[in-house]
């Protein structure tokens, strides 16, 4: 289902706005008060959360989510789902006329703005695996261009709805043979600037710093291996790695020995990089202590590479020294 958000920005010359206006709005023959619909792009948008359950499908708007919408150059003002609607920082805003054509651009979650040609993307350093965690740091953008219309709706739909921005991967630990009745210790995804600081421009796209955050590191006090296995996920950085140069870890412990399971350019070849919008997914298995990695489609995102299986060596962790 759709959520409706009742939203409304400034830009000098262009739009009305709040009491220090009261003259212009008097000599208004009508009021044409600002409001929008929106969407993400591959997504049903049925659920009732963020991401509806523990999957990417069905992503929807949760309250106290904040987007942030400007029109033509104006500044982006600040709008906050309350569970029903969406609510401005400050005051509503009204069309000029039915006739004029304006820009509009809004980016999710929201942060505060202080270049607009460099819009702060979220931290991808201290991401747990969790979709809670995605949903904090999925990145989406919208842009579209109308007049008034019938009835003052900007429309953040269709072809014009939300989309992402990085790319989603998908890790799951099946459960089975060298992982059955294990402890997980700790996974490490790691790649040149995988989860460096970006920000956002809605003319130059993203931008990433040269920071040296290549490696996502989860660690584990106590997770022990269900039946139904364990499935991670984490947004990453585009186009900074190729997938032949990722490196992939699993520590686990099983009947009180430590192990690792480790390899370097499994995910692809020296021609394929993260694309902005996919979803990676790669179903993880250990057998005798061989790291077996298969790739495959997932729905709702853009569909991301499919890979054949690839077993890479796992050791016996030597002890550390006191």
């Amino acid at each position: 289902m759709k959520k409706q958000l009742i939203a409304a920005v400034c830009c000098a010359g262009v739009l009305f706005a709040g009491c220090g206006q009261a003259e212009e709005l008097d000599s208004m023959e009508e009021n044409l008060e600002m409001s929008m619909v929106a969407s993400i792009e591959g997504s049903d948008n049925s659920g009732a959360s963020r991401y509806a359950g523990a999957t990417p499908n069905a992503a929807a708007f949760a309250s106290d989510d904040a987007v942030g919408m400007a029109v033509g150059d104006g500044d982006f003002v600040k709008w906050t789902f309350d569970g029903t609607d969406w609510e401005p920082e400050g005051n509503t805003i009204y069309w000029q006329d039915r006739e004029t054509k304006y820009t509009f651009n809004a980016f999710y979650p929201y942060t505060e703005v202080t270049s607009k040609t460099a819009i702060k993307m979220p931290n991808l350093v201290t991401q747990d695996g969790t979709m809670s965690c995605v949903a904090q740091r999925d990145f989406l953008v919208a842009t579209t261009s109308q007049d008034y219309g019938t009835n003052g709706v900007v429309s953040f739909t269709g072809d014009h709805a939300f989309v992402h921005v990085s790319a989603l991967v998908t890790l799951t630990l099946k459960a089975g043979a060298d992982l059955t009745s294990a402890t997980l210790n700790k996974i490490s995804f790691s790649g040149e600037s995988l989860v460096s600081e970006s920000t956002y421009s809605f003319t130059e796209g993203v931008s990433i710093s040269d920071d040296g955050k290549d490696a996502l590191n989860v660690s584990f006090t106590q997770k022990n291996m269900t039946s139904a296995g364990e499935t991670f996920y984490f947004i990453v950085n585009t186009g900074t790695v190729a997938l032949d140069e990722i490196k992939l870890s699993i520590d686990y412990t099983s009947d009180g020995t430590s192990y690792k399971a480790e390899a370097s350019g499994i995910l692809g070849n020296s021609t394929d990089k993260f694309e902005s919008g996919k979803l990676y997914s790669y179903t993880v298995t250990v057998v005798d202590q061989a790291l077996r990695i298969t790739g495959n489609e997932i729905k709702d995102w853009v569909n991301g590479i499919s890979l054949n299986d690839i077993v890479i060596g796992g050791k016996e962790k030597e002890e550390s020294q006191s």
